[in-house]
């Protein structure tokens, strides 16, 4: 899934001067999990991770290159039937709410990225420039099993495999400047950015991760090319506002393995005009406004399908890039306690749909407009130079603007959607 937004907020400040240590720096780091979960199934995860980061500069210039790898293989434990569980009993052996019915499932994953920055700022003028590129390798293996023996009772079960190759590659450049905009100090900022993908792609049933059939094998191109320019503008000591414009466009291009019909190119463009409003400080207190217009994107193989691959019925094209309108209104204080920077604030969502692709069908579904409100409280509390405490909480309410009720009974619920979330993290420095 691809996503765009500008940046809001404060305005930016130029490079501070230059540290005392602007050598050459490494920094390596490795990772080494297994688990095998509470599962009558052992999950026998093993995972890796591996870190490699070379810089050099100080926060006025300098760059920075690293190399990251990672790699995970697992067994799964998909759901299982209640019944199944009042019955205690499987096939003549006991059976549990930690019982396994396919004990194939499970997938394998890897990926690995080169990524470099280099930032650089004039210390007469307060200009700056970065520069960021990346390129990232990974592949997926993931064999699910949700409905047994439903849908081939006579073939051993309902398996299937999604297969993911792909490589990513991006580049990303700004530049950031001082001016004046009439009698008022500004600061601006112009970019762009660019994303290309290469993606193969298959969806097959499979038995004990053996494929015995396909579904859908496709060949993907994608690329994202965007641009945006943001000016923060200082209107008093006490008023501050950014204004912020992003267009994006998507190149889609799809060529179907199995169903010429689904091959093809596509496109789509999206202007993002963005606002915020910062009033204050008052009392350790400011007050904020945002507003402004995104996207989410939708898998490609959408923006060019006309044949369902599993039913072979016709099926609509979708868009790629579907349209968001957003707002929030809220504050934030230091008031409340020393070192505790605390926000609250009020939001509004609306996206023009919630069209998603389903992996285990092959097709994209088609959803209607929906519409969220939310309520955020965020808190940082830096008790001593050395221990950090963070608690954030959300509460969500999310529908859709028309019922959208079907053989699932969705109704006005968004599948899936949150309604409420609590974190908390202590952090040791």
């Amino acid at each position: 899934m691809l996503a765009g937004s500008t940046a809001l907020g404060r305005p930016n400040t130029p490079g501070q001067a230059a540290d005392e240590d602007a050598g050459l720096h490494l920094l390596a780091s490795a990772e080494l999990i297994g688990n095998d979960g509470p599962w009558a199934l052992r999950e026998g995860l093993q995972r890796a991770n591996g870190l490699l980061t070379l810089s050099s500069g100080h926060r006025a210039s300098g760059w920075s290159a690293t190399l990251a790898a990672y790699s995970a293989r697992w067994a799964a434990t998909d759901q299982i039937p209640q019944r199944l569980i009042v019955a205690g009993q499987y096939q003549g052996a006991p059976f549990t709410r930690f019982g396994a019915i396919d004990t194939s499932d499970g997938g394998s994953t890897h990926r690995s990225s080169l990524s470099a920055r280099w930032h650089d700022t004039d210390a007469a003028s307060g200009t700056t420039t970065q520069v960021a590129a990346f390129a990232i390798n990974s592949g997926l293996q993931l064999f699910s099993n949700f409905s047994y023996f439903l849908d081939r009772p006579g073939s051993g079960g309902d398996q299937f495999s999604q297969q993911d190759q792909r490589r990513v590659y991006g580049l990303a450049a700004s530049r950031t400047y001082s001016h004046a905009w009439g009698p008022y100090p500004a600061r601006s900022e112009l970019g762009l950015q660019a994303r290309h993908d290469r993606i193969h792609l298959g969806l097959f049933d499979t038995l004990a991760r053996a494929n015995v059939a396909t579904t859908r094998v496709d060949d993907v191109r994608e690329t994202l090319l965007s641009a945006y320019a943001q000016t923060s503008v200082e209107l008093s000591p006490k008023v501050r506002s950014v204004l912020g414009l992003r267009a994006d466009r998507l190149n889609a291009s799809v060529a179907s393995a199995l169903e010429a019909k689904n091959s093809g190119t596509a496109a789509q463009a999206l202007l993002s005009p963005k606002l915020s409003l910062v009033l204050g400080p008052w009392q350790s207190t400011e007050f904020f406004v945002n507003a402004g217009s995104g996207f989410h994107s939708n898998d490609a193989r959408g923006m060019t399908a006309k044949i369902d691959p599993k039913t072979g019925e016709s099926t609509a094209a979708v868009p790629g890039l579907v349209k968001a309108k957003g707002a929030e209104l809220g504050l934030r204080t230091e008031a409340l306690a020393a070192r505790l920077l605390s926000s609250i604030a009020l939001w509004r969502l609306d996206f023009d749909s919630e069209l998603s692709y389903v992996g285990d069908a092959g097709t994209t579904e088609p959803k209607g407009a929906s519409q969220r409100f939310g309520l955020e409280w965020n808190n940082h509390w830096a008790a001593t130079p050395h221990r950090q405490f963070d608690l954030d909480a959300a509460w969500t309410r999310a529908r859709f603007r028309q019922d959208q009720t079907d053989e699932n009974g969705t109704g006005r619920f968004v599948p899936n959607a949150v309604d409420r979330v609590i974190t908390g993290t202590v952090s040791l420095i």
